[in-house]
């Protein structure tokens, strides 16, 4: 066989075309590349909506902070006089026996361009109680000498009480912060590096005056955030209820809910219940004993999730473009020796090769504006017309342009059934694979490769 025999052999144009395979890969990267700049785009625009209405809020039970001083008996070594030395000076934090937080979340999707971002309105009810007993004891009967000499000095009535918030800037109401039968009056403040309402408070006076083993509080609060609402379970028993319209929840954090109720509305009702034992937090401490990772390690609560983006359908689409660049290749191929007179030229490989690229460019730019189930619908629809017209034109057969046509809406039809299947996305794909590979071995199985000759 000469050589120009052997360039022109189907063995030597199925190597031309695996190379031609192959080099598609640079267009895919560059679409790739392009979904993660337009990803890019998106997370700065949601960044710019959440700036202005809030991001994801965490919200905490009161903390009772208390100030306090560590004193320690000394005794001089001359005259033996006994004195009082201040040692330290560190605030006590209590926690409430109970805590229950009851939040409704008020729905929008907020836009900014072409992207979008799930913000809410959360109006919360926060009502609980501190064991009245436990604050008389630790606080009026706190002089007690310890072993080392040591007293802790509290000052009950310059106490305050701090609320955690997430972000001061995106609380748009505290109606009602009620202690006992007290009304506070709130300011900013700071409870181990998180944000907090800050109430004075005469702690002195109200245990004097009032009665029953419990001090009961209430606040209700409206705040604005994004993308997830989360809540600290500060009491010995916290309760936390979250209902909305939004209906694709992902629920998160160090504790799931204990019971969620769907809504007749398509949104979702939450339930979660936490005790002391469940979590590395004390019911009392002092100063900044615990930090704020140690708080953070106990947070809870709801992710308003979008259940798929534009984004990372692109994504899982690009993923299989070699895939079926290499099968249709590979049909494009068994369908020109089996004819028997057809003959392609490696151009028209290449030409439609990039066809197949510009597909996924073209979705893309669609699915921005149309959703990704239309975009995905107008794109292959394009592309399956393109081929048939070009096939068509280059085999002067239109049966089978109409057949290649046919196939190729069969196997973008398959590829989206396996972008919808994302847990059986690679299942789906390797069984197509294998099953387009069978169909052409099967069909070639008595060809004499080595009779043909371009």
């Amino acid at each position: 066989m000469s050589v120009n025999e052997r360039l022109r052999s189907p063995g030597f144009k199925a190597l031309g075309i695996a190379l031609l395979a192959l080099l598609m890969l640079f267009p895919l990267s560059q679409v790739r590349s392009l979904i993660s700049e337009r990803q890019a785009l998106q997370l700065e625009a949601q960044g710019r909506i959440a700036s202005g209405i809030g991001g994801v809020q965490r919200l905490g039970g009161p903390v009772l902070s208390i100030p306090a001083q560590a004193i320690t008996t000394v005794t001089d070594e001359v005259t033996h006089d006994r004195r009082t030395v201040v040692t330290a000076a560190a605030a006590l934090r209590v926690l409430p026996r109970t805590l229950n937080i009851d939040a409704v979340l008020g729905m929008e999707l907020r836009h900014k361009g072409i992207y979008s971002l799930p913000t809410y309105l959360a109006t919360i009810r926060i009502r609980g109680e501190f064991d009245r007993q436990l604050l008389a004891e630790r606080i009026l009967h706190r002089n007690t000498e310890d072993a080392a000499h040591e007293q802790r000095l509290e000052h009950p009535e310059q106490a305050v009480l701090l609320l955690p918030v997430g972000d001061l800037k995106s609380l748009r109401s505290a109606k009602r912060l009620e202690f006992g039968a007290a009304a506070l009056q709130p300011s900013s403040g700071m409870l181990s590096g998180m944000q907090a309402l800050s109430m004075p408070l005469d702690l002195t006076t109200l245990l004097a005056n009032g009665s029953g083993t419990a001090v009961p509080f209430a606040f209700d609060v409206i705040i604005s955030g994004s993308d997830a609402l989360n809540f600290l379970p500060l009491a010995a028993a916290t309760t936390v209820m979250v209902q909305s319209t939004w209906p694709h929840p992902d629920y998160q954090g160090a504790f799931l809910p204990v019971q969620k109720m769907p809504q007749v509305d398509g949104g979702f009702k939450a339930l979660w219940s936490v005790l002391q034992l469940n979590r590395a937090i004390a019911q009392s401490w002092y100063g900044d004993a615990l930090s704020e990772e140690m708080f953070t390690a106990a947070t809870f609560g709801v992710r308003l999730m979008q259940p798929s983006t534009v984004y990372s359908s692109n994504e899982r689409a690009v993923r299989y473009g070699i895939l079926f660049i290499a099968i249709t290749f590979i049909g494009f191929f068994g369908w020109e020796h089996l004819s028997g007179h057809l003959r392609l030229h490696t151009m028209h490989y290449l030409l439609v090769g990039l066809a197949l690229a510009v597909f996924y460019l073209l979705l893309l730019a669609l699915s921005e504006h149309l959703g990704f189930a239309l975009a995905y619908l107008l794109a292959a629809s394009a592309l399956v017309l393109l081929i048939v017209v070009y096939v068509a034109g280059v085999t002067g057969s239109r049966p089978a342009a109409a057949l290649n046509g046919g196939l190729l809406s069969v196997s973008y039809g398959l590829l989206y059934v396996i972008l919808q299947s994302e847990d059986y996305a690679l299942l789906l794909g390797s069984l197509l694979l294998f099953a387009t590979l069978a169909a052409l071995m099967v069909a070639t199985r008595k060809l004499d490769w080595r009779a043909l000759v371009s």
